[in-house]
């Protein structure tokens, strides 16, 4: 087990409790409020919660790195005054930092922390390997969106992830996009079997048609799925533009 210190403005220090489990099937049926489980074969070190990485690891260290991007909030203090946002957590393992599942308990439950694919410009390279065209289109990379087009009635685009993912321990994968021009039905979210994804076999959520200029989020249950595949959207069918803002799974 680790202890996570938490510096108070004034003095002092809260400890964050934190423990290794081989599997999420060994979580505890109940914890400690607030305790998180790390899942790892490798023993935990000193445990980190901050924004930055940080500079000097040892072997085993685990990093909560803190955003107020994260899913999970944790209260530290009886009055919910002070509380902590963590987004994912790292194991410094045989020299590396790589990223290890972790799940917080509170409400009764173990909730697992979400796993960012893509949010805002970041593309989680070490995760999966970063974004790219699946085929077909045009996929525009800015500071905080990427931005698919397809360029007429007759034609298609569609993006993926560099890497193949294993879903197996996946129960979603969401999406978060901005509607740039209106979409027809012939859209598809989800996974996918060979880089061509727009010509792949797959897996997937059609997204409904939507208006211009509105953000929207699809959610695909990937809990029943299992092995290696492509996370990647495409359309066709009709001159568009959208904007993806965030991708998770968890």
């Amino acid at each position: 087990m680790g202890d996570a210190m938490i510096l108070r403005r004034g003095g002092g220090a809260i400890k964050l409790k934190v423990k290794a489990y081989t599997s999420a099937v060994n979580l505890p049926e109940t914890a400690s409020l607030n305790e998180i489980g790390v899942i790892t074969s490798t023993a935990i070190s000193t445990v980190y919660a901050q924004a930055d990485q940080p500079s000097n690891p040892g072997a085993g260290d685990v990093w909560f790195k803190l955003s107020y991007n994260s899913s999970i909030a944790l209260n530290l203090a009886k009055t919910g005054a002070l509380k902590i946002y963590p987004l994912f957590a790292k194991q410094y393992v045989s020299g590396a930092w790589v990223f290890v599942d972790a799940y917080a308990y509170y409400n009764g439950t173990w909730n697992k922390f979400i796993q960012y694919l893509y949010f805002e410009g970041g593309e989680y390279i070490e995760r999966c390997g970063g974004w790219q065209q699946g085929g077909i289109g045009t996929l525009t990379k800015y500071a905080t969106y990427m931005e698919i087009y397809c360029p007429s009635s007759v034609g298609a685009a569609s993006f993926r992830t560099v890497n193949m993912l294993d879903v197996t321990d996946l129960t979603m994968i969401t999406l978060r996009y901005f509607m740039v021009s209106s979409m027809n039905q012939y859209s598809k979210f989800g996974l996918f079997s060979s880089p061509n994804i727009y010509n792949s076999a797959g897996q997937y959520l059609s997204l409904p048609s939507s208006a211009i200029g509105l953000t929207k989020t699809a959610a695909f249950d990937v809990s029943a799925k299992t092995g290696l595949w492509y996370i990647g959207f495409s359309m066709n069918s009709q001159q568009m533009t959208i904007r993806i803002l965030e991708i998770t799974a968890y």
